[in-house]
Order: C-alpha cells, then sequence, then structure tokens
C-alpha cells in the first residue's frame, strides 16, 4: 500500500502492487510548470524511474548519477 500523508493527517491511501508505476505531478514552485516523478514499487521501495522536468535552467541541468537527459517528443533543443 501506498500512504501518502501530512505531518497532521493521512492524506490517501492506494494498493501499489510489486513493479507498478505511480507517478507524481505537481506544479513548480517558482515557474509553475509542469513536474513529474515517476516511481516503480522494487521490493517495497519506491524507485525513481523517469522524471519530467518542463525547464532546464536555473541549476537543473544534468548532473553526475542523475540519469540521462531525454528531450520529451516534439521539443524544441538547442
Amino acid at each position: 500500500m501506498l500512504l501518502v500523508s501530512t505531518p497532521e493527517a493521512a492524506v490517501a491511501l492506494a494498493p501499489l502492487p510489486k513493479g507498478s508505476e505511480t507517478c507524481l505531478h505537481w506544479a513548480h514552485s517558482v515557474t509553475g510548470g509542469l513536474v513529474t516523478d515517476c516511481f516503480e514499487n522494487r521490493d517495497a521501495q519506491l524507485v525513481l524511474t523517469r522524471s519530467f522536468l518542463h525547464d532546464f535552467s536555473a541549476g537543473l541541468g544534468m548532473h553526475p548519477q542523475r540519469g540521462t537527459l531525454v528531450a520529451a517528443p516534439g521539443a524544441v533543443t538547442g
């Protein structure tokens, strides 16, 4: 089970079978753009499998050990 909570109370409880994926979507606190992180349940551990960040600036660029940058379909690059 996946429990989403605040310090005050539980917000949601959902099944998360082994091998399944769940994604969190929110608006970036500065730009308001979409951010998405997707996790897989691997032996009761949430493992980040993919991430989408609407912007590639302000120190949010590539860093060693963080994975591989792949442009979204239709993205303007360069």
